[in-house]
């Protein structure tokens, strides 16, 4: 457990005229701003280990007089056991101790200076026992110390002010505060109740006026109300301050004094998924300073100076991921960002895992049956051949390019389960740091960089998965001037190109969606106008239900469109491509086959253009999924004229069309292809031999459930790393440079 961008709400304007048929029409579009701030944050490199059975909480070790990796521990509920992990020397937890408990604890705490060495608190809230476990070596020993802790919850501080260890149980099964006052030898006596006409969901402990004796805020859920209780000593407490909220309050963390003698109280309000931020003084006097808004609100909530500036950062789990709000100043912090995977209450801890000295964050992933260490961004580690980076919650699309223009590849990655997009800024040693987040509309999918981009400004386009919109993000030199701004497209759009004039710097798209009115697929093609307009021209052609898949490409001649289209025919047992040549305006002439092959199965999945072969003409990859699992490439000869026949490779079948890379990986001056690869689970690369024919699949990478990949090449050229992204890690993993070299 822890220690303790809105969209505008002015639609966009779209204008349809009405056109005569089978000709176009002309959408103008007005892009709306949303708010959005491109976000430093505090952690980067990920590590992960396999974890069995219902994990109930995660609790990090007291940290020792001295730098060293602090052990983090794993309670079991089903069956009852206690796993301890550390990190080696590559950060990856390893499991140093097991050992079955002799009951289903609820909550674990590191155990006070009185106990030597590695050892926690135990609580069994259903009996109100409390139990240490101490650990040496692999050994383990579980004694009970105490019976008759009242509530769900438990802390550990010293309130009596003596020098030992308190147990303070609380939460809304009881009223006030139970205690165990510490004597000593891992020792404890029943004390006084305290506060008790308070309900308390949740507290911290600090000395806030500067007088040495403990005092005491506490989050009252029935009074809707943070109340402060000042310490007089030996466990008594005055009331001399309390501040009403705007909601039930859950949970509470306490920043005890900054360099300007104040405090700062945060307070998480469910119903509003909002944290409350409060700045108070030694004299008792306290003001609102924040309202931060969540995708949900933290069931815990934790203040640490994690990046080392001096002001405390807000953490806290939640369905969205771990969310990580970086103080912009004590008692003001930036939007959250969110790091995979997602947590609740008791499966997240913050402490120095690694032992560089730093704050990293532990998260048991209960859906993936893992433990993710996650390492501070300041930390220095050498670069390996393979580093995973935390992102968002369920990362699906990713882009790289030197946004910043320090000559330094970067990194982007659509988040679609925390609806961010994720940049890692490339640095010195080839590696990357922490994410920065940009809060986007819901679900961000897949992600297209413009070509030819302006100096002085990055922009990434962004689809979103089941929506009416892309979202267009600029990247500005001040990160806080980010911005977000949504065009209107049909419905699960996907950018089949971007590119910026070079002297205008104006943005042209060219997006794939469907019609959820008349059904069918749209193209569309929106050129940017002056005061961030769009006109909107769609594409006109018949495209029957058979369509599978359907792409643009300049075949003819260079500034017109055509049309390729794979299709299925159920009644023929077929599957085929056809051709159109781009007509006036943006009409098609009619169709003619290309390529017919029997399919009975139906196993045509996507079509796709690129340059392949040596002639720099555009050529079309056509790939069919199970059983047939195969690519087949049709060479472009000019025109719109095709080479025959066909070019085929067997034993592929990429994930997607944003899980398919054309281009050049091994230095030799010939495309090859590198896809996600369904039947191997990972990414392969088919050495391509300049003619349109490819080397058997080689595997670059195996991992989970891969997303989306790119290759990032050096500026300087000699080295194409992979960058793979895994939605169900909730990570990018860059790969150096694994792809082979030809003599």
């Amino acid at each position: 457990m822890l220690p303790r961008s809105s969209p505008s709400p002015f639609p966009p304007l779209r204008l349809r005229p009405h056109l005569a048929a089978g000709v176009f029409t002309l959408h103008l579009l007005w892009t709306a701003p949303a708010a959005a701030q491109r976000l430093h944050s505090t952690f980067s490199l990920l590590a992960d280990a396999p974890l069995r059975g219902d994990v109930a909480c995660v609790a990090v070790a007291r940290p020792g007089p001295s730098p060293a990796a602090a052990p983090v521990l794993v309670l079991g509920r089903t069956p009852p056991t206690a796993r301890l992990f550390t990190a080696d020397e590559r950060g990856e937890p390893v499991e140093r101790a097991s050992t079955p408990l002799r009951r289903a604890y609820h909550s674990a705490l590191a155990a006070g200076k009185e106990e030597a060495g590695t050892a926690f608190y135990l609580f069994a809230p259903r009996d109100g026992v409390v139990a240490v476990l101490r650990f040496s070596g692999a050994d383990a020993a579980e004694t009970q110390i105490a019976e008759g802790l009242e509530g769900e919850r438990m802390e550990a501080a010293d309130v009596d002010n003596d020098g030992r260890t308190d147990l303070l149980g609380f939460g809304r099964t009881s009223a006030g505060v139970s205690t165990l006052f510490g004597k000593g030898k891992g020792t404890f006596v029943r004390g006084p109740v305290l506060f008790p006409d308070v309900s308390v969901s949740d507290l911290a402990v600090a000395d806030l006026n500067g007088d040495r004796i403990a005092d005491v805020v506490v989050a009252d859920w029935l009074g809707n109300s943070i109340a402060v209780f000042y310490g007089i000593g030996k466990g008594v407490f005055s009331e001399q301050a309390r501040m009403a909220l705007p909601g039930e309050p859950r949970a509470v963390a306490l920043w005890p004094a900054t360099p300007r003698r104040t405090h700062i109280i945060a307070a998480s309000i469910p119903d509003s998924g909002t944290v409350v931020v409060l700045r108070g003084t030694p004299s008792g006097d306290f003001a609102r300073s924040q309202i931060l808004r969540f995708a949900e609100a933290p069931e815990e909530l934790a203040l640490r100076d994690v990046n080392g500036d001096g002001a405390p950062d807000l953490l806290g789990p939640t369905p969205a991921g771990v969310a990580v709000a970086a103080g912009a100043d004590p008692g003001w912090f930036r939007v959250p960002v969110y790091f995979a995977p997602a947590s609740r209450g008791g499966l997240a801890a913050v402490g120095d895992v690694d032992g560089d000295g730093l704050q990293d964050l532990a998260v048991a992933d209960a859906a993936g049956g893992r433990l993710v260490f996650i390492a501070n961004a300041a930390a220095g580690r050498s670069r390996s051949a393979v580093q995973r980076y935390a992102v968002g919650v369920r990362p699906r699309g990713v882009a790289v390019g030197d946004w910043n223009g320090d000559g330094r590849i970067d990194v982007a990655v659509a988040n679609s389960g925390s609806s961010t997009l994720s940049i890692l800024a490339g640095d010195e040693a080839g590696g990357f740091g922490g994410q920065s987040a940009v809060p986007v509309l819901a679900g961000p999918e897949f992600l297209r960089v413009p070509a030819a981009p302006r100096a002085g400004a990055a922009r990434i386009v962004v689809s979103h998965a089941g929506r009416d919109h892309c979202s267009i993000v600029t990247l500005a030199p001040d990160v806080a001037a980010s911005a977000v701004s949504t065009v209107s497209t049909g419905n699960s759009p996907f950018v089949l190109s971007a590119r910026e004039d070079s002297m205008s710097g104006r943005l042209r798209m060219l997006v794939r969606s469907v019609d959820r009115r008349r059904g069918g697929r749209i193209i569309s093609l929106f050129d940017e106008l002056d005061g961030g307009r769009y006109l909107e021209r769609s594409f006109r052609a018949t495209i029957p239900d058979r369509v599978v898949a359907l792409a643009l490409d300049e075949f003819t001649r260079p500034g017109r469109f055509d049309l390729v289209a794979l299709e299925h025919d159920r009644k023929r047992s077929s599957s085929g491509v056809t051709f159109s040549a781009g007509d006036e305006g943006t009409a098609f002439a009619a169709a003619r086959p290309m390529l017919t092959v029997p399919d009975t199965a139906g196993t045509a999945r996507s079509i796709l253009t690129a340059r392949i072969t040596q002639d720099s003409l555009p050529d079309i990859a056509v790939f069919f999924g199970p059983p047939r699992n195969a690519m087949a490439v049709i060479a472009g000869s000019g025109g719109g004229e095709f080479r025959d026949p066909p070019l085929w490779v067997n034993g592929v079948s990429p994930l997607n069309d944003d899980a398919v890379l054309f281009r050049d990986v091994d230095g030799d001056g010939l495309v090859d292809c590198t896809l996600v690869d369904r039947v191997r689970g990972g990414v392969v690369t088919l050495y391509g031999s300049g003619d349109g024919s490819f080397s058997e699949p080689e595997v670059v990478w195996s991992g989970r459930r891969a997303t989306a990949i790119r290759v990032a090449q050096s500026p300087a050229g000699g080295r194409s790393d992979l960058v793979v992204v895994s939605e169900e890690g909730g990570w990018v993993s860059v790969v150096s440079d694994p792809f082979r070299r030809r003599p």
